[in-house]
Parts: C-alpha cells; structure tokens; sequence
C-alpha cells in the first residue's frame, strides 16, 4: 500500500495510520517532490500532479513493484488521479481522500481561505493559530475530537516547513489538474471519501 500525502505533508504525516495498516499490507510512504527530505538535482519547480505522479511509477520502478494499493488524500489525491489514470495496470486499488478532480467541476475555495492555508503552511505558528488555520479545511468538530491527530499533523508540518516559493510551485500546478473525464475510463476498485 502506497501512502501519498497532500500539500504540506511529509512522509511523517502518516505516522499514526502505518502500525495498522501494515498489520495488513506492505506500507510505503514517501515523501512528495519538494517535501520533507526530498532531494531534486536541477528542480525545474514543477509541480504539476501530472509530473508528481510519474514520481509514484519512478517510486514503484525503483522498488520493483507491479501492482499497489495506492491512496492519495487532498494534493495526494490529484497525484495519484494523474497516475491512474496513466497506468491503471499498476493498481490493485485506488483510494482518493479529501480531494478533487480540478477542471470546471471543482469548487475552488475563495481567496481568504487559501491565502489563510498558505500563509499557516509556509512558517510555524501556534498550535491554537494552525488549528484555526485548518478549521476551515475540516469539519469543526475534528478540533477536539482529532485533537491530537491534528496536533501530529501539525508538528509534522512545522519540522519540515515548505517554502513560500514552493507552495507557490504547488499551488500553480495545481491549477492544471483536469482528471474528471480520465477517471471515467477507469476500471479499477476505487474509493472516494
């Protein structure tokens, strides 16, 4: 099972998930191009999910793997669309959480709340001010019922910070993501939460 995290995760972020998992499954969570301990010669900065998801068949290639359980959640969701839909033979399942397909079909949060995100994202802050910060990506009640869920999140987070400059990268390529209509030819178990 391959674990794909989302615009400011590292592969930490999925710390508290991996002991059960791999009760089950082979669990492998790397970190994304530009996050965590990545290392990219002549980085080119882009970040489009298109590129990023070629990264999971280099990963796989590299790992000799044929076939995963690949599950992306919210920019890890984008990427592992683009890689589906490139090549469905790859995977036993697809599982894509709290994400989108982009395109038209996308409600795009208004410009408050994504300047709010990014400026959270982009320095350390308090738990009580990142806490503010995703409350406007999850449901209220997660603030104390996941506490301390998100409270690994966000450390994670703040211990391997991404650049203004690299949020910018994401957030641009972002933009190009249009998977709606590739995602109609799959046939492959998916799981959308």
């Amino acid at each position: 099972m391959v674990l794909i995290g989302g615009i400011t995760s590292a592969l930490q972020v999925w710390d508290l998930m991996v002991p059960t998992l791999a009760e089950h499954y082979r669990v492998i969570t790397p970190d994304n191009r530009g996050s965590g301990s990545t290392v990219i010669t002549d980085d080119d900065g882009d970040r489009s999910p298109k590129r990023m998801g070629e990264d999971i068949l280099v990963l796989l290639d590299g790992l000799g793997l044929d076939r995963v359980h690949l599950l992306g959640a919210s920019m890890g969701g984008m990427l592992v669309q683009e890689f589906a839909i490139a090549h469905p033979e790859r995977l036993a399942s697809l599982s894509i959480c709290c994400s989108n397909v982009g395109g038209t079909r996308t409600i795009t949060p208004d410009r408050e709340v994504r300047e709010k995100f990014f400026a959270s994202a982009s320095q350390p802050t308090t738990p009580k001010d990142a806490r503010s910060a995703l409350g406007i990506l999850i449901h209220p009640d997660s603030l104390t019922s996941c506490a301390d869920t998100l409270d690994v999140y966000i450390a994670t987070r703040d211990r391997f910070p991404h650049s203004p400059e690299e949020l910018a990268n994401r957030a641009k390529g972002l933009a190009s993501l249009d998977t709606y209509e590739g995602l109609t030819t799959l046939d492959v178990p998916t799981l959308v939460m």
